[in-house]
């Protein structure tokens, strides 16, 4: 019991001893993988809304410099360089 505790006291998310239920082994395999998993959609979530939030400043950047440049050849100051 102190080798469990002290193995999740240093940062261990869980313990086996042996010998060990093959049942018990692959159930807590299994409960692994689903806290990877909630792990893994909020970072994939997060990455999603950066690019798309990356991509609108870029195309927020280009409409400006369009606008700029109409509003440059409209006022007919094209020739005034």
């Amino acid at each position: 019991m102190a080798d469990l505790v002290s193995g999740l006291r240093a940062g261990a998310d869980d313990y086996v001893t042996r010998p060990f239920d093959p049942q018990q082994f692959r159930a807590r395999v299994k409960v692994g993988e689903r806290v990877l998993d909630l792990q893994a959609a909020p970072a994939a979530q997060f990455a999603a809304l950066e690019d798309s939030l990356a991509r609108e400043a870029a195309a927020g950047a280009c409409s400006q410099s369009a606008q700029a440049v109409n509003g440059f050849a409209l006022t007919g100051n094209a020739g005034s360089r």
